[in-house]
């Protein structure tokens, strides 16, 4: 079921349960959640609606910046879109899964572990991911956090929503996303990357629900 579907359906039993009389269907509906308290189904609605804006924050997991530092000192840096009109603009560099990350995310679902730079100057242009990743949990490290938005957009030219990345957020970057301003210092940021057949939402519900960070 996606995630509309799931909000449509709250939003129904939300609905029906201060009716007196029910349809068939909707005791069925009814019968389906009858675990859950109305608080908790507030609580479901307020993820799932969260999810549809492109991102989450994980309010509880603890960074250590000083093995990143560690790790970005001694990375690989790789040139991204050198054969594009963004030459220059962005490098990844691939590096071993942090110790705070393995120990907090004892799944090892994740495939892809890496530093992500945007370069003094440069704009990231609004992209998706159709192959080699489709959500990635994204930790702030160098540069003008906090006054640089990350941009989420429905098509080329509807916004849907902007987030400032200020602590670890999970990311779904199969929505078009970008960033439309111009910083005069690198911004880097830890990835760790998902994909098939893991989604935006299963990612979200095991770490932001599941797992205890």
């Amino acid at each position: 079921m996606s995630v509309e579907r799931q909000i449509k359906s709250l939003e129904t039993i939300q609905q029906i349960r201060n009716k007196h009389s029910l349809t068939e269907d909707e005791r069925q509906l009814e019968s389906s959640y009858s675990g859950l308290s109305d608080q908790e189904i507030s609580k479901i609605l307020q993820f799932y609606r969260q999810l549809t804006l492109g991102w989450i924050k994980v309010e509880n997991l603890e960074v250590d910046y000083n093995e990143l530092s560690q790790l970005y000192n001694n990375c690989k840096w790789i040139p991204i879109y050198e054969d594009s009109e963004y030459k220059g603009s962005q490098s990844y560099a691939e590096i071993q899964t942090p110790k705070f990350i393995e120990h907090q995310i004892p799944l090892k679902f994740y495939h892809l572990s890496s530093f992500l730079k945007i370069h003094a100057g440069a704009v990231l242009h609004k992209h998706s991911h159709e192959t080699g990743r489709n959500t990635a949990l994204v930790i702030p490290f160098k540069g003008e956090q906090q006054t640089v938005p990350l941009q989420f957009w429905k098509d080329e030219q509807t916004l849907l929503s902007e987030v400032i990345i200020d602590k670890p957020t999970i990311i779904n970057t199969n929505i078009l996303h970008g960033i439309d301003k111009t910083s005069n210092q690198e911004r880097t940021n830890y990835n760790l990357n998902f994909d098939f057949p893991f989604t935006f939402a299963s990612v979200s519900d095991i770490l932001v629900n599941r797992i205890g960070l």
